[in-house]
């Protein structure tokens, strides 16, 4: 399956390609990881509130606002209660953002 690309789309990983970010060094001199460093100093609902904003959507047919369904799952997290309906959204539990 081929995936086309949107075209307002901004590479992210691709972009390092070819430049020799196969070594750490390199990979932080080419601005790697500058999204994890900016996120670390983040509460989480910044964090969610950062990805809402960049109009991150879902490569699945409905193309659902990232931000939004991380919001959902934020919310479920403080109620306590923690529904995955199916195993197409692979959330690591060690990543959720209520811990």
């Amino acid at each position: 399956m081929h995936l086309v690309s949107h075209p307002d789309e901004v590479k992210v990983v691709s972009k390092r390609f070819g430049k020799g970010a196969t070594d750490l060094d390199r990979y932080l001199a080419l601005d790697g990881y500058k999204a994890v460093q900016k996120a670390l100093g983040m509460q989480p609902d910044g964090i969610i509130n950062e990805v809402k904003n960049s109009g991150l959507r879902g490569r699945g047919g409905a193309g659902f606002n990232t931000g939004l369904k991380w919001s959902f799952v934020r919310s479920l997290c403080r109620s306590g209660s923690l529904l995955f309906p199916h195993r197409a959204t692979q959330l690591r539990l060690d990543l959720l953002p209520c811990r």
